[in-house]
């Protein structure tokens, strides 16, 4: 796959994974002189400056269901129960490394990666499953199932947004995050950099410690998602103009479904629901 990925790069195609099981170690989105030399290096022949990192189009025939995974987990068959296109990972992860950690300016940067319509999972991942380093920008998730079985403690994200630079300036940017299927991992989605990053209509749900933590993120916006059955919900430190707009949380089993640090600076909740039975009360 990951040599399908590097060719589509240089020729400018989608790679296509048909329905299938497939066992992967780490993909990459972008060039990389000793994880991945076999992508277009910036500068080279065929584009490289500016054209060709990220701009990966990644398209399955359809996620795997994510009832179907966690039959599979509980002990199912999986040639019985996998339809549609799965990847999965058995090491610590990441599965997918998004970004290759140059500044936003940088003609080099990632920019434009595109995954959709399939799944994966990672039962024994203690690292996240999926990694977004920063820099990367205009990049989209869409319609996908990601999984890492919940069984314990030590296990990791389902999906981290890392940044190097305290002053955000190489962070998760304008990336779009559609029709998401998140589930189990320790804290599920842990945001520790982003700027004008969007959330939509995505279901995060079994986080073993809390479904999303926010740190860093600069106007962005969460519309139409839901948390639930984690232990706490949302935990929202230090950010500024971040907006939850009908966003539903429920069946979270600590102390809060939404928790909002005094650090963090403008934040709008706009006609979102807060039902957790075991929870008091939104902090």
């Amino acid at each position: 796959i990951q040599n399908a990925i590097n060719a589509a790069a240089a020729a400018g195609k989608t790679v296509y994974i048909p329905e299938g099981h497939y066992i992967v170690t780490t993909l990459y989105d972008h060039y990389d002189i000793t994880l991945n030399p076999g992508f277009p290096a910036p500068g080279n022949g065929g584009g490289g400056v500016n054209n060709q990192q990220g701009r990966v189009y990644l398209k399955g025939e359809k996620p795997v269901p994510i009832e179907q995974i966690q039959a599979v987990q509980s002990g199912g068959n999986p040639v019985n129960m996998y339809k549609g296109t799965l990847l999965e990972t058995l090491g610590a992860g990441p599965l997918f490394k998004m970004g290759n950690d140059l500044e936003p300016g940088d003609n080099n940067v990632t920019r434009g990666t595109v995954v959709q319509d399939l799944s994966m999972k990672g039962d024994s991942v203690t690292d996240t499953l999926v990694h977004i380093e920063c820099a990367q920008s205009e990049a989209e998730l869409r319609n996908l199932v990601l999984n890492v079985y919940p069984d314990d403690p030590s296990r990791g994200n389902v999906i981290r947004v890392d940044r190097t630079d305290v002053n955000n300036r190489s962070g998760s940017y304008f990336n779009r995050y559609h029709n998401l299927r998140i589930s189990g991992g320790s804290v599920a989605v842990q945001i520790n950099g982003t700027e004008a990053d969007i959330w939509e209509q995505c279901d995060i749900s079994g986080a073993l410690e809390k479904g999303i933590v926010l740190s860093g993120s600069t106007n962005s916006k969460f519309s139409h998602c839901q948390i639930t059955g984690a232990v706490n919900g949302m935990d929202l430190g230090i950010s500024q103009n971040v907006r939850l707009v009908n966003c539903w949380f429920e069946n979270q089993t600590g102390d809060y479904d939404l928790k909002i640090h005094k650090r963090a600076n403008n934040v709008m909740v706009d006609s979102c629901f807060f039902v957790s039975i075991n929870v008091d009360k939104a902090h």
